[in-house]
C-alpha cells in the first residue's frame, strides 16, 4: 500500500494542500510506514496527518470524524512501539477527550488501549493505577463486563492500584468468558502474578 499511498499524498498535496482528506491520506502513509516499523519516517507524517485533520474539522463530515479518531489511534501505537510511554499516554488521553466532550465519548476501545497502558508501562512514570481503574471500570461498564479483554485490563488495573482482592476476582471473571486457547493460558498465568 506504501507506493499507492505516496502516490496518493503527492497528488493531494499538489492540488488540495489544505483538504481534510490530504492529511488523512497523511496519517494513512505514516500508518503504513509505521507497519513496516520505519518509526522515524511515520512519525512526521502522522503528527502532520493529525494535526491537520484537527484544523479542518469544522470541514470533515460527520462520517470522516472516524478519520480523526484512527489518526490519534496511529499515533499512540508508534508512541507505544518506540517506547515513549510518556506520549502514548498523552495521546491515548486525548482519545478519551474527543471533540472536548467528556469520558463518555471513548469507545471501550480506546478506554482499554489508555487503561492497559496506564496500568502495565515499563516506564513507571507512566503508570498511573487510580487513573487505570477509572477508565477500565468505565470500559466494563459500556461492554457490560461481557468482554474478557476489558476486564482482563480492569484485573491489571487493580493490581497497579494495590487492589489485589479485586484483581484476583476480575482475572477470574476474565477468564470465565475465554475460550480454550493460548489466550486464556495466558490470562490464568496472569492471575497467577
Amino acid at each position: 500500500a506504501e507506493p499507492l499511498l505516496r502516490e496518493c499524498v503527492a497528488i493531494r498535496e499538489m492540488k488540495m494542500p489544505d483538504d481534510w482528506l490530504t492529511f488523512n491520506a497523511r496519517s494513512m502513509l505514516g500508518g503504513s510506514l509505521l507497519g513496516q516499523k520505519k518509526y522515524a519516517e511515520a512519525e512526521p507524517l502522522l503528527l502532520s496527518g493529525y494535526e491537520g485533520m484537527k484544523q479542518c474539522e469544522g470541514k470533515v463530515p460527520e462520517a470522516g470524524k472516524l478519520r480523526i479518531r484512527e489518526a490519534l489511534q496511529r499515533l499512540v501505537k508508534l508512541y507505544q512501539a518506540t517506547a515513549r510511554a510518556e506520549q502514548a499516554a498523552n495521546w491515548s488521553g486525548a482519545l478519551t477527550r474527543w471533540d472536548g466532550k467528556t469520558l463518555k465519548v471513548a469507545s471501550p476501545r480506546d478506554l482499554n488501549t489508555l487503561a492497559w497502558l496506564l496500568a502495565t508501562s515499563n516506564d513507571p512514570a507512566a503508570r498511573n493505577g487510580q487513573a487505570a481503574v477509572a477508565y477500565a471500570e468505565k470500559g466494563a461498564a459500556i461492554t457490560n463486563r461481557r468482554d474478557p479483554y476489558m476486564l482482563d485490563t480492569l484485573a491489571a488495573a487493580y493490581a497497579e492500584a494495590g487492589q489485589f482482592t479485586n484483581a484476583v476476582k476480575v482475572q477470574k471473571e476474565s477468564i470465565a468468558l475465554m475460550k480454550e486457547g493460548q489466550t486464556k493460558k495466558e490470562y490464568e498465568s496472569r492471575l497467577k502474578l
